[in-house]
């Protein structure tokens, strides 16, 4: 018995969106809790009558609960839109924001969005099909759901955006999604300039969406201890971020709470395929 083994321990939480770089989600407020319930189910047997004669694991389920108390835009932005599918949304008008003029070194090509109402990835989705049915060859485009930014590249040799030079530029949908009016002539992946600022938005388009695929990597990191450091840390692989609203006061901070879910990981090995304390480099890439 040592009374050194008793302490406080606050925690620095990060987040890693699938696909992009860690988010540190800042000060929160009051404790973080992990619950951790372990399902057992009672076994019985006729000779023993109503006694239980021993109990079988049925599952295990892991919340992680903190109250964000930096509630600047961009870092609820960041939680939300990966909570909410739909929340962020981008709209593509027929004739005035619907084009894309491009360039593979052979002369300038045309793809043409259908008009909508588009998410993130529905809009990368949508920029990526229409180029590459007009291109040679494979165009894709990612969002970042960290920095707001978009990010269209081709895999072909030659690949230029025409947002200045281009004959539809009264129509194209590059301020649509953060480009300037300036050719990206350099290289063959090209950033949007500005972060897309647009409103977020709630209703029905999360209904029957599947939440697996927006899970991340949530890592909790004792502040009394230097980065390089990770023996007591605590990662949870796949975790949801559910935040269930803002809480305005007129005489405390504003706070979110914002409780995750840890799914199982299909990658990892059974026997740590939720989350790993201590150290999670060498677990980070183990797969079964």
């Amino acid at each position: 018995m040592s009374v050194t083994d008793i302490r406080i321990e606050p925690m620095r939480v990060t987040f890693t969106p699938p696909g992009e770089s860690a988010l540190d989600l800042g000060l929160t407020e009051n404790e973080i809790s992990w619950a951790y319930e372990l399902g057992l189910a009672d076994v019985q047997a006729q000779q023993e009558g109503t006694n239980i004669i021993t109990k079988l694991v049925t599952g295990e389920n892991h919340t992680v609960t903190l109250s964000i108390k930096e509630t600047d835009f961009e870092n609820l932005k960041a939680i939300y839109q990966i909570a909410v599918p739909g929340a962020k949304q981008f709209l593509i008008t027929l004739g005035s924001n619907d084009d894309i003029d491009f360039n593979e070194g052979a002369g300038s090509l045309l793809a043409t969005l259908d008009a909508g109402s588009f998410t993130p990835d529905e809009m990368c989705a949508e920029i990526a099909s229409k180029m590459t049915a007009a291109a040679v060859a494979t165009i894709s485009c990612a969002f970042s759901t960290v920095t707001n930014l978009f990010t269209i590249s081709s895999d072909g040799g030659t690949f230029e955006l025409e947002w200045a030079s281009g004959a539809n530029v009264a129509t194209s949908v590059g301020p649509t999604i953060g480009y300037d009016v300036v050719d990206d002539t350099a290289g063959v992946s090209h950033e949007s300039d500005t972060a897309v600022d647009e409103a977020l938005r709630f209703g029905k388009g999360r209904l029957f969406s599947s939440t697996i695929d927006r899970a991340g990597e949530l890592n909790l990191h004792p502040i009394r201890l230097p980065d390089s450091d990770k023996s007591g840390d605590f990662t949870y692989w796949l975790a949801f971020p559910n935040p269930t609203g803002i809480t305005f006061t007129g005489d405390a901070e504003l706070t979110v709470e914002a409780p995750f879910t840890v799914y199982p990981d299909a990658s990892k090995p059974d026997n740590f395929n939720r989350m790993v304390i201590g150290d999670p480099t060498g677990f980070r890439n183990d797969t079964p």
